[in-house]
């Protein structure tokens, strides 16, 4: 089964909007609701994981333990994830926020890469091999700076013109 093109890239969807507007809300004081975006965000995703249920069997054949997404797991989750939100500080908040981004961005690394170095969260994300600093940017292609002389390739450090963070914020 091929499931028809659902999911296999996800692109920019409305969960991640909404991450991007609780972000954005915390950040930056934008009009809404942080924690509202963030519910929001919470439920959209997991009602586009669920829509995913093709009669797969969500027992564990070693435990027989099943993992069916119930509407009481998923709202258990969402309860204990808001509780948590509401009683944080604001740094404490964005982690959140980017955990849940993280999460609901499963099979799209660029929006995981460019939450991680727009805020240096979620905490949990593995430190680079071999202590190389985290690349702000990504170099352009060989063939770019070979057939254009006015170029100059540029180090993985460089940041762009929006990256407001200092130097070395998530090395």
């Amino acid at each position: 089964n091929t499931l028809d093109g659902r999911g296999i890239f996800p692109m920019l969807l409305s969960s991640q909007i909404n991450f991007l507007l609780a972000e954005n809300n915390l950040t930056l004081g934008t009009t809404g609701d942080a924690a509202s975006y963030l519910e929001n965000g919470i439920r959209q995703s997991m009602e586009k994981v669920r829509s995913f249920d093709q009669g797969i069997s969500t027992i564990d054949p070693n435990t027989s333990e099943d993992y069916a997404m119930t509407n009481t797991v998923i709202e258990a989750y969402i309860t204990q994830v808001m509780n948590s939100f509401n009683t944080a500080s604001v740094n404490e908040k964005l982690a959140i926020i980017s955990k849940e981004a993280f999460v609901a961005s499963f099979g799209n690394g660029l929006e995981a890469y460019n939450l991680y170095r727009r805020t240096g969260k979620p905490d949990f994300v593995a430190p680079f091999v071999n202590n190389a600093p985290f690349p702000r940017t990504y170099p352009y292609p060989n063939q770019y700076t070979f057939d254009n002389s006015n170029i100059d390739q540029h180090p993985s450090t460089t940041q762009t013109f929006w990256d407001n963070n200092p130097p070395g914020f998530i090395d």
